[in-house]
């Protein structure tokens, strides 16, 4: 958290590309070379210390669906927005449940749902994607 102080938050911006890849691979990294804690292969163990990847998945993916939607203007193809964002979620979703860690899936999905909420989507949309999980689940 204290680089995150310290940085300026255009940089977050800027680079959310790299970031969003970066998340990506440390997801995928902590599949191959983690170490398992309680049946859970999501840790990192470096020098004694547990290092998490899906703690700082969280924050990057607020980040990229914070920049996605600011530069787009939703009501112009609503559903091209909730495939891209879905699409982009829907990767640290799976990398997190290959694991297998339910609990961070289902954070990062209320975080994706929360985000298509706080931009305005329309209501008839949102029913259709809780309902949509909903039946899927």
């Amino acid at each position: 958290m204290l680089v995150v102080i310290v940085l300026d938050y255009y940089v977050f911006f800027s680079y959310n590309s790299y970031f969003y890849l970066l998340a990506a691979l440390l997801l995928a990294a902590v599949l191959f070379f983690g170490s398992p804690i309680h049946g859970t292969k999501g840790w990192f163990n470096i020098w004694g210390l547990g290092l998490q990847p899906v703690e700082l998945v969280k924050f990057i993916l607020i980040v990229f669906l914070a920049r996605y939607f600011a530069g787009v203007y939703l009501p112009s193809n609503i559903v091209k927005h909730l495939i891209v964002t879905g699409a982009g979620t829907l990767l640290f979703i799976s990398l997190v449940l290959f694991q297998p860690d339910l609990g961070s899936a289902l954070i990062l999905l209320a975080i994706w749902l929360m985000m298509i909420m706080l931009v305005g989507l329309p209501k008839k949309h949102l029913l259709i994607v809780v309902g949509s999980f909903m039946v899927v689940a």
